[in-house]
């Protein structure tokens, strides 16, 4: 008969205290020392099960990762969609955009853009005044050689927007007035409802060092002389002021024998201009005075 042999793979010892010296160097330290286990060389092709768990987390992490980068590259071809849709449309300038950090005006369809005072040709433009902003960024040029009016107005916007007692405005027409680079640079103030959008009427300055540029209307606008190069004091007098207006909310008196009126000049009441002995001093405290005359 046959003898039944042992399987070459792995022999298991029964339980005892007898103790077995294995001298080959495929065997494996036993946990006991009545345990021995011996491994044949194809046990060596055989992963151990820790292995197998770190290769599935790896494999899984390669996978996850994977599907993360593809996830990541689709979202950016959507938002690159996105933005080539976006770009594809025509802008214009937002009630929340200022235009203040870098002066760019949107690029779009605004009419506005290509009239006076904002076009650019000046091939039959006489440049009788130059003006330019505090930086130099923003230059213009006037045809006319006077302004159709000068005034110095004492409302509280124009005190709180210019940092000044009153402000200084010089009445031209929008075609007398010519931008070297024509809305470019140039920011826009609603004041009405308080928004920074071209909508008339609206004050417009340096988008870069915020210099007052002039209050643009519908038909007019009112530039502003401390941005003008004047050659000499003749050339300054030109743009001497007849008359005050809004005078009702000065906070300094002023002594210069000019109309004074409380709001609108020629439509509102004249104020009587107090002189220096019937005041303390000349800065005005408290209300605003109203100083009625009867002319």
């Amino acid at each position: 008969m046959f003898k039944s042999r042992a399987s070459p793979t792995r022999i298991w010892q029964s339980i005892s205290p007898r103790r077995h010296n294995f001298h080959s160097s495929n065997t494996l330290t036993p946990l006991s020392s009545s345990v021995a286990i011996p491994v044949s060389p194809r046990s060596q092709l055989i992963t151990p099960s820790s292995q197998i768990v770190n290769s599935r987390y790896f494999t899984v992490k390669s996978t996850t990762a994977t599907q993360h980068r593809s996830s990541q590259y689709t979202m950016s071809q959507q938002e690159e969609a996105k933005e080539a849709e976006a770009d594809a449309l025509p802008k214009t300038r937002s009630e929340f955009e200022t235009g203040a950090e870098s002066g760019a005006v949107c690029s779009g369809l605004e009419h506005w853009k290509s009239e006076a005072p904002y076009q650019t040709t000046t091939s039959s433009f006489a440049k009788k005044w130059t003006a330019h902003c505090h930086c130099g960024r923003i230059r213009c040029w006037l045809s006319r050689d006077a302004p159709l009016a000068v005034k110095f107005c004492h409302c509280i916007d124009c005190q709180a927007l210019h940092g000044a007692p009153f402000q200084w405005a010089a009445v031209f027409e929008k075609t007398d007035l010519r931008f070297e680079r024509g809305a470019e640079g140039l920011a826009f103030y609603h004041t009405p409802d308080r928004s920074t959008v071209h909508r008339l009427p609206c004050k417009v300055s340096c988008a870069y060092c915020h210099s007052p540029i002039m209050d643009e209307g519908r038909k007019m606008v009112l530039i502003f002389p401390g941005i003008i190069e004047f050659g000499d004091a003749e050339d300054k007098k030109v743009f001497d002021p007849q008359c005050h207006i809004f005078y009702s909310q000065r906070v300094v008196d002023i002594h210069d024998g000019k109309p004074k009126w409380s709001k609108l000049d020629g439509k509102s009441e004249l104020i009587k201009e107090l002189g220096r002995e019937d005041e303390k001093d000349n800065t005005v405290v408290g209300a605003p005075r109203n100083e009625n005359t009867n002319n």
